[in-house]
């Protein structure tokens, strides 16, 4: 569980590297960076605004926040996080696997089989905390949830209830996007430790899986008529369903108990991670101090902006020195004199061109300002090599220095493809993303540019 990656050995372990690091490291010297672990078991007011009161306090703290914390917490913990990066903690990727139900139960008794619901997490997932629940001896979790709860089982049916509707392939993009939209940053990656053993994990036993089939149907159905199971013990279907869960444990706890790893497996996992990350931290949040970072505005892209007049006239030289560029033009129905003259009537020329050099779903806002902050207004002579195009879409291939004319570093673009998208039709501008792959099944074809033409333009922030 949770509460042992935030145990005593963990502590220890974590409060000796601190040590370590702020003996060592200038910027963590001057920094002297504390431990903090806030356990809401133990924590009996309000959670999160005692998470911001000591973020606030103790702001260059290395503060873990030992909760669950579903998507409805997401916005208040990244305002609690103050000018923290906050870094989610998961379990590994068997755990953090799409379980998708078809049908649900009414609290009117009636089922409806059409309806589907969703989850990031596996049914092996859920089988191991329910077990570790309904196996924890009565009065001995210090949050007080154990066997000798009357509805203990349903309440982790309903823990796990709380992300319907998220994919496991979505989950973490939606928890940074959630964070950065309330001003706050999250880390790229997450710390995700083993939870289940190596290699391919048996499948459960048909009676256990049929069970917590029914019980996330039962919960959905009750959810969707906005009652909670969790406060309805003495209604029938909910506490048949306790009892069946109950007994399914109990026959097959040994087997449940069999698939996971040992505790500390999982305090190793996160304790050397969360050093990296307590290593590598002082890089990034060097570029945000005190109170600036809630001034900040939310980077949506960083891109290389080029000019109208100055496409154009690159795509003019390139019609005149390639032909074969010319005819796909005129295939597409793109008249090369009067691109851009009339806004209303483009024909899907791209009005803003740019090439895409990084996107907030893929970098963290603290990642985005480190990485690219120091390009910001520098002008970078990119180079045309090649036109990719369907009836749908098209694109220019370009080429990016590493440096810019003011001399400066450019990183490398976060896309594989570096490309201007420069038309469509019927589709979205970022389908573009897909036109090498288009190429190789040839649904798509791609020209050579033998004379690379040079194009100016200036790196640039979107923000929302």
């Amino acid at each position: 569980g949770k509460s042992t990656l935030s145990s005593s050995p963990t502590r220890s372990t974590l409060n000796n590297m601190l040590k370590k690091l702020n003996d060592s490291d200038p910027v963590q010297k001057l920094m002297q960076r504390k431990l903090i672990v806030l356990v809401s078991d133990e924590h009996k007011k309000r959670y999160w605004p005692e998470v911001k009161r000591i973020r606030a306090e103790y702001p260059e703290s290395l503060f873990i926040a030992d909760k669950n914390a579903p998507p409805n917490a997401w916005w208040t913990l990244a305002e609690s996080a103050g000018n923290g990066i906050v870094v989610p903690v998961i379990p590994d990727g068997k755990a953090l696997s799409t379980t998708r139900i078809l049908g649900m139960y009414t609290p009117t008794g009636d089922s409806c089989n059409e309806t589907s619901h969703y989850y990031p997490f596996s049914l092996h997932y859920l089988a191991i905390c329910l077990t570790r629940v309904l196996t924890r001896p009565s009065k001995t979790h210090i949050g007080g949830l154990d066997n000798s709860v009357l509805n203990s089982a349903m309440i982790v049916i309903n823990f796990f209830g709380l992300y319907q509707h998220i994919t496991a392939d979505d989950f973490l993009d939606k928890i940074r996007l959630r964070i950065e939209q309330a001003g706050g940053d999250c880390a790229s990656t997450a710390i995700q430790v083993r939870f289940f053993v190596s290699g391919d994990l048996p499948d459960l036993p048909v009676d256990f899986s049929e069970t917590l089939i029914d019980a996330l149907r039962l919960r959905y159905g009750y959810n969707k008529n906005k009652k909670d199971p969790t406060r309805l013990s003495l209604d029938p279907a909910v506490k048949a369903m306790e009892q069946r869960l109950r007994e399914v444990v109990e026959k097959h706890k040994i087997f449940i108990c069999s698939l996971q790893v040992d505790e500390s497996t999982s305090r190793k996992d996160f304790v050397d991670q969360i050093t990296h990350f307590a290593k590598t931290i002082n890089n990034e949040n060097s570029i945000i101090t005190g109170n600036s970072k809630n001034n900040l505005k939310f980077i949506r892209l960083v891109s290389i902006d080029i000019s109208q007049a100055a496409l154009h006239d690159a795509i003019k030289e390139m019609v005149y020195q390639e032909s074969e560029v010319g005819k796909a033009f005129e295939y597409l129905g793109i008249d090369v004199k009067t691109l851009w003259v009339d806004n209303k009537s483009n024909n899907g020329i791209i009005q803003k061109p740019h090439v895409t050099m990084a996107y907030h779903k893929e970098f963290s806002q603290v990642e985005i300002r480190s990485k690219f902050s120091g390009a910001l207004g520098n002008t970078v002579d990119i180079s045309v090599s090649g036109f990719l195009w369907n009836e749908s879409i098209a694109a220019f291939t370009v080429e990016v220095p590493t440096t810019s004319m003011e001399g400066n570093k450019i990183p490398v673009c976060g896309n594989k493809f570096a490309h201007i998208t420069f038309w469509k039709k019927g589709v979205k501008a970022f389908e573009s993303n897909s036109l090498p792959f288009l190429v190789e099944q040839g649904r798509a074809s791609s020209i050579d540019i033998h004379h690379p033409i040079s194009l100016k333009g200036k790196f640039n922030f979107w923000h929302v």
